[in-house]
């Protein structure tokens, strides 16, 4: 299974309720079966990013995009791990998160056009720095 907390929630203290709650049902299960039981075996964390406030990177993305929509998103990502160094973090990139991880996924041709132009901007961008 997978937890996914947001980044005010500390993934241990998820951890802990569900081991709470695992010894809770392995007593009732030893009740009627002795020696039956729930085990739980973490294997990895992964952080959620927390939404800066004033994030540069935002700032920098909204900046090249004109994009100024608010933008939440449920996914795991790396980004925790540029965050929890101390730079400012944003998710960007083509396609819809809705098209991703299916049989049929796919980013429309559309999407890459998009993303062409704004790599060309960061170019652009960044050349005059």
């Amino acid at each position: 299974m997978e937890i996914r907390s947001l980044p005010s929630e500390p993934v241990a203290d998820w951890v802990a309720r569900l081991e709470d709650e695992a010894a809770r049902l392995t007593r009732e299960m030893e009740k009627r079966q002795p020696g039956t039981g729930i085990t739980i075996h973490p294997r990895s964390t992964v952080p959620g990013c927390a939404e800066e406030t004033d994030g540069k990177a935002e700032a920098f993305l909204r900046r090249l995009t004109g994009d100024n929509a608010k933008h939440v998103v449920a996914y795991g990502t790396e980004a925790w791990i540029f965050q929890a160094a101390g730079y400012s973090t944003a998710v960007f990139g083509p396609g819809s998160v809705a098209q991703a991880h299916q049989p049929d996924e796919f980013i429309a041709t559309s999407e890459l056009i998009a993303l062409d132009g704004f790599l060309d901007r960061l170019i652009a961008d960044l050349s005059t720095q």
